[in-house]
């Protein structure tokens, strides 16, 4: 980009809702974390609101590790971010079992729309030391396999508690 004939290199965040493809696109200096969650907070007014559903590239200031399949290790911030806007980040579950702090009393976990049988055994796992963590690797058996059939599974938890009750 040319300012005052000198030329600039600049770097550009640029988003677009997944269903209407309204696209936002805002330029900045250099790319930095506080870029990244600048051009985030920007998005979500100009969109006025927040989608429930984020698909992120892997730019380096936001996925730290790329693993296999679509596991990513993402920044602790902008995971921090995109927590605190509700945002579904099911690809963010691998950080919170690295993440020390980031479970206290399930936090991150408070407001997703989970299925019932998944809610009621988290509302378990809470009442007892490391529960969260036991929450976070129940949550990473969906990436394996998928919501439904750990929903059944924790159904199937659930009935066999009552059982032996």
């Amino acid at each position: 980009m040319d300012l005052g004939g000198i030329t600039h290199k600049i770097k550009v965040a640029h988003f677009r809702l997944c269903h209407s493809r309204k696209p936002f696109v805002v330029a900045y200096h250099r790319e930095s974390l506080e870029m990244v969650l600048d051009a985030h907070m920007r998005a979500l007014t100009f969109f006025q609101g927040i989608p429930r559903k984020v698909i992120i590239d892997n730019p380096k200031t936001m996925v730290t590790a790329i693993g296999a399949g679509k596991s990513r290790q993402f920044n602790a911030r902008f995971l921090s971010i995109m927590n605190h806007y509700l945002i579904e980040p099911w690809h963010y579950v691998p950080i919170l079992k690295r993440k020390p702090g980031a479970l206290r009393n399930g936090a991150p976990f408070k407001d997703w729309d989970l299925p019932r049988a998944i809610q009621r055994i988290r509302l378990r796992y809470l009442k007892r030391p490391g529960g969260d963590r036991e929450f976070v690797e129940l949550l990473l058996m969906v990436q394996r396999h998928d919501l439904d059939t750990v929903n059944t599974a924790c159904e199937l938890a659930l009935a066999l508690a009552l059982a032996l009750a």
